[in-house]
């Protein structure tokens, strides 16, 4: 973050960083089976403490954080006659509980996104 500030601090004012939420609802299911979870994309997992920390200290100041989830197709069905079943409806029963509980706590959401001024 200090080499973004360094090279492009002076091209804008504003800036939105997102990092992967290591509270993330998933984290703490792998977690109560004594697993990890893998993030391939990333080589960090942040809170949002750790990401606000380490924006202030790169010389960003924070106006903003939000808690998001990516939503992905869970089954990819390829044989036709399948396709035409409500498996959907299936999927999308057995994903109520993780929808109700992130609406109710979004800090369990997978993504964490900082909307940040650059401190000049």
């Amino acid at each position: 973050m200090d080499a973004i500030k360094t090279n492009y601090g002076d091209c804008f004012d504003n800036i939105i960083i997102t990092v992967p939420n290591a509270f993330w609802l998933q984290n703490l299911r792998f977690a109560f089976r004594t697993r990890e979870g893998i993030n391939t994309d990333h080589r960090h997992w942040f809170s949002p403490f750790t990401l606000l920390k380490h924006l202030r200290t790169a010389g960003f100041m924070a106006t903003d954080i939000f808690f998001a989830d990516y939503w992905y197709e869970q089954a990819n069905i390829t044989y036709e006659p399948l396709r035409k079943l409500p498996f959907s409806i299936i999927l999308n029963i057995l994903a109520l509980p993780r929808i109700i509980i992130t609406s109710l706590l979004p800090a369990l959401r997978g993504v964490i996104i900082c909307e940040c001024t650059v401190d000049r």
